[in-house]
């Protein structure tokens, strides 16, 4: 993940998936890929144009034990056998919790976030290609930090996302923190393409802000004064929630929605008690103050 895989790369690795595939009824896993690589046929030497094997091994090393990498450690289990559970396309909505994987790291994570993009897209292409799916489809990206972040061409996969969702019938959904969370991508060419992306989206919605924050929003989609005010005085938390009380954010199911350019509108979103329960993310805090109590 440190960086793009060459041309030759490339070009080896599809190589070795048609071989895989020609000779599979299913769909090939990384394991397949990696023994191909590793058995050499003359298929992929020719492919590389090369004539002996130490040159053949020098061009694929890299590719190989970086495919390696991705079936064992602590991305075992994720990569190296088939799906288990297919998407269901005709499903009203669909969920990916790659919750359980937060605490093995950011590079799993970061591998978990590409192998399910890259999977639920080629589905719904493929449905869409064979005429299966016509219905237009509503895309929430939560934690977008951490998928920016996740490996080289996130940026550039989310900059043609906006650029090609109206033709698809998509409607791309952005979640993220801070306007810092994009000041933090490696290269000048990332942090210029993600700019670009909240300039194309048309609708904003804000949650309980600094003002801080909120100035560096309005410095690329203007905000009034009012607006701001407003916004910012949702900010201030009226509890730790460590004291045991049960008093509320004051920011709480509040939002500002701006369509393009036409001044916001404040909402308040109110739960349900079931979703209250589910949504519920001050459990952790109650336990810890239950512990000190006993």
């Amino acid at each position: 993940m440190g960086r793009r895989p060459s041309p030759t790369e490339q070009n080896v690795v599809a190589s070795a998936i048609r071989i895989v595939t020609a000779n599979l009824d299913g769909d090939p896993v990384i394991p397949d890929v990696v023994k191909v690589l590793r058995d050499g046929p003359k298929e992929l030497w020719a492919q590389l144009m090369v004539d002996k094997e130490e040159d053949y091994r020098r061009l694929v090393r890299e590719v190989t034990l970086a495919l390696e990498n991705l079936c064992g450690g602590p991305l075992s289990g994720i990569f190296d056998a088939q799906t288990t559970q297919p998407l269901d396309l005709q499903a009203p909505a669909l969920s990916v919790d790659l919750s359980s994987l937060l605490t093995a790291g950011d590079a799993v994570v970061s591998a978990g976030l590409l192998a399910t993009w890259a999977y639920a897209y080629s589905a719904i292409d493929s449905a869409r290609a064979a005429g299966l799916m016509d219905s237009p489809l509503v895309l929430p990206i939560d934690e977008m930090w951490r998928a920016l972040r996740a490996g080289p061409g996130m940026v550039s996969a989310f900059d043609g996302m906006t650029r090609l969702n109206r033709q698809k019938g998509e409607v791309s959904l952005f979640l993220t923190h801070s306007m810092r969370d994009l000041d933090a991508l490696a290269t000048e060419e990332d942090r210029a393409k993600a700019a670009g992306i909240l300039d194309r989206c048309n609708s904003m919605i804000l949650g309980a802000l600094s003002e801080g924050e909120l100035r560096r929003v309005s410095a690329q989609r203007p905000l009034t004064e009012a607006e701001i005010a407003l916004v910012a005085s949702w900010s201030s938390p009226a509890s730790t929630g460590l004291d045991g009380t049960k008093q509320v954010h004051p920011g709480r199911g509040k939002y500002l929605v701006r369509l393009g350019t036409r001044p916001g509108t404040a909402v308040r979103l109110e739960l349900t008690d079931t979703e209250r329960k589910l949504y519920d993310t001050d459990q952790a805090m109650r336990r810890r103050k239950e512990g000190e109590a006993a």
